[in-house]
């Protein structure tokens, strides 16, 4: 890219570089070139801190005027650095260099203001503002993900009015080695069916390279990277026999595996989508053909092969310059999603900003592209003026109807006083701020409002602030999650039916093939109530890492108390395995769900519900006559078969869970609506 000049008749705005290096402290010059009317004392110059998305640069370094708040290269997501910005003239002025903040915060307007407090500057002067002055320690640190074509803005002073002038423009590049590929294929396919697969050469922090020129194999296929390719080659596989494939991918000293693809002969009425719902921040421009392009949609759909994202902009008016920014991610929601991406429309509400007690942060999705952005001054989850009294108004008079999602309740808060199926669903169990699934003695976990009965299913997403979705290397305490859908086909409304109906699963953002379900019937699945005095659970699982390591059915009284059970316990040590287990339930309502751990890995199901009422749960046990089951005589809970043998695990310890895989998870994902 060519620095952009800009030239009017006060003057011109450029960058002495084109090009600044991710995660580093840099050094460069904006310079102003005085134009034809020169300038006077009280004439001036003002460089504003480029925002992307909601914050300012002061994200991963912030400028000062003074030369003690310098620091050394702070590590990703572990604060800013300090660096010194200094001014100087060519002409014969004398300067004064100021900032109207030296803070590092985030969402306040920051910049660097130049004026003249004596002299005159004539055409061709030069006024150079030194981003990062002093060297390596003062210099001024920069994002850790790669941007391209991010202005600068500037205002210059004349006559005693700012106007505002063409910015200069500059990339933000990674020249640093490859650390990994990410190989990502759809999670089901055809036989025969030609699949798109993404090969993506990454940096330590998960940035696309696009100077990696070197020669991967990948079955019968094999390609040199070229600059062409940005980092990311794009190409096609096929698999013409049925079961669960993986493509491996190496390199010199590298190499990777794809995660698991389900061949199925017929085709599944459901699919199993991928999808980041909870990032922040990012960068948008607009390209040669005028099409605005967003950063963040695209590097989850292009380079980590995600079907769904959404950018959450915190509830108004806590972004910089969150006027114009929301209707620019409405306008996003329509014009980047196509039939392989959603890209949908959400914010985040901070229930500890404006509300009593603690009631936690939660994410709200739209169903459309047309809903509206929340003040933050909504009080509490239920009542007047609550989060989601805002809901249900907004519904009513847009027709956008929108959910609630709970997200890192261990760490931001929570609410689990007020319940609400229909608007609170599901609720994010991980992401990079940790896990938040055990019970705590505060009773904020995931697993506490499941206790506290609560019909929430769980999803994972990342929570990452730095414009990346899907980018599980960006970490905050720990890497990102991801979020798995099960849903007819790629849409709002069956994205939403599938939220609506809990067939999720959560991850620490990997991608298996996990399917859970009670009796062999269309009904007992995953995320639903169900009626059934000997329930036997079955659960498959294909991993994505190189073997599983264990399986947890786990079980909670959902009548408001009691701790979380183990009811059974598999440790396959093979890649695909598939169980069942059959349990005497007591008659008291309970959640039970799969947790899955795969190396450093973790998934979890969302939860079925044994249920007493007939009213609100599927009878597949033939125990209803009226609103309750009949014969709930009570049963010691068993955690063996009978035998004081293990439970069933056909194919855990070898190929026969695979064969389960292809029918089960099928099953598993076909289903009619009670």
């Amino acid at each position: 890219m060519v620095a952009l000049i800009a030239l009017v008749w006060a003057g011109s705005a450029e960058l002495s570089v084109q090009e600044i290096e991710v995660q580093s402290k840099a050094t460069f010059d904006l310079v102003w070139t005085v134009g034809p009317e020169g300038m006077q004392a009280g004439d001036g110059l003002r460089a504003i801190d480029p925002s992307f998305h909601g914050m300012r640069w002061a994200k991963w370094g912030y400028l000062s005027t003074d030369p003690q708040d310098c620091s050394p290269l702070s590590q990703p997501n572990a604060g800013p650095s300090g660096g010194l910005v200094t001014g100087s003239t060519s002409g014969d002025a004398i300067l004064a260099v100021s900032r109207n903040t030296n803070d590092p915060g985030i969402h306040d307007e920051g910049w660097t203001e130049v004026l003249l407090e004596s002299g005159d500057l004539l055409e061709g002067d030069t006024i150079t503002l030194t981003m990062g002055s002093g060297g390596e320690a003062c210099g001024l640190q920069t994002s850790n993900r790669t941007m391209v074509e991010v202005p600068w803005p500037v205002l210059v002073k004349l006559d005693g009015s700012w106007e505002e002038v063409e910015a200069p423009r500059f990339d933000f590049v990674s020249t640093k080695a490859i650390e990994r590929f990410l190989v990502s294929l759809p999670s089901q396919a055809l036989p025969g069916e030609e699949v798109p697969v993404l090969v993506a050469a990454l940096d330590e922090l998960g940035n696309p390279i696009p100077g990696y020129d070197g020669l991967v194999l990948m079955g019968d296929q094999s390609h040199f990277f070229e600059p062409a390719d940005q980092g990311v080659w794009r190409t096609t596989a096929v698999f013409d026999e049925e079961g669960v494939h993986r493509l491996r991918v190496s390199a010199t000293g590298l190499g990777a595996e794809s995660n698991p693809i389900l061949v199925n002969a017929e085709p599944d009425l459901y699919g199993i989508y991928w999808g980041d719902l909870h990032t922040h921040h990012g960068h948008s421009w607009t390209d040669e053909t005028g099409f605005t392009r967003d950063l963040n949609h695209e590097y989850a759909r292009d380079v980590v092969g995600l079907q769904v994202g959404c950018e959450s902009v915190k509830a108004s008016p806590h972004e910089l310059g969150w006027e114009t920014l929301w209707p620019e991610l409405q306008q996003t929601c329509e014009t980047h999603t196509s039939e392989s991406y959603l890209a949908l429309l959400c914010f985040e509400w901070m229930g500890d900003e404006n509300s009593p007690g603690n009631e936690g942060h939660h994410n709200v999705y739209y169903d459309t592209c047309t809903g509206s952005l929340a003040p933050n001054s909504t009080t509490g989850l239920s009542g007047d003026d609550s989060l989601w009294t805002y809901m249900v108004e907004a519904e009513a008079e847009t027709g956008a109807r929108s959910i609630s999602v709970p997200h890192a309740p261990v760490y931001t808060g929570y609410n689990w006083r007020d319940r609400n199926d229909e608007l609170r669903p599901v609720a994010e169990i991980y992401s990079e701020w940790g896990d938040s699934s055990p019970m705590n003695g505060p009773q904020s976990s995931v697993y506490d409002g499941l206790a506290l009965g609560h019909r929430m299913g769980l999803i994972a997403s990342s929570d990452n602030h730095d414009g990346w979705l899907g980018n599980r290397w960006s970490e905050k305490s720990t890497w990102g999650g991801l979020a798995a859908f099960v849903a007819t086909d790629l849409s709002r409304q069956s994205l939403f039916e599938a939220l609506d109906t809990r067939s999720t699963y959560a991850t620490t953002g990997h991608r298996p093939l996990m399917a859970f379900r009670v009796e062999e019937t269309e009904t007992g699945r995953m995320g639903w109530e169900v009626v059934s005095k000997h329930p036997t659970f079955s659960w498959s699982y294909s991993a994505e890492s190189t073997h599983i390591t264990r399986v947890e059915l786990l079980s909670v009284p959902a009548n408001g108390g009691g701790s979380v059970e183990v009811l059974a316990v598999w440790t396959p040590a093979e890649r695909d395995a598939e169980a069942s287990f059959t349990y005497d339930w007591e008659g008291e309502e309970r959640a039970v769900w799969l947790h899955v751990v795969e190396a450093e890995n973790q998934a979890w199901s969302s939860p079925i519900w044994l249920t007493r009422s007939c009213e609100d749960g599927i009878d597949i046990g033939g125990l209803c006559d009226g609103d309750t089951a009949q014969d709930s005589a009570q049963f010691t809970l068993r955690t063996d078969t009978g035998t004081g043998e293990q439970p069933e695990c056909g194919g855990c310890g070898g190929p026969g869970g695979v064969g389960w895989v292809l029918v089960v998870l099928a099953a598993a994902i076909q289903r009619k609506e009670p």
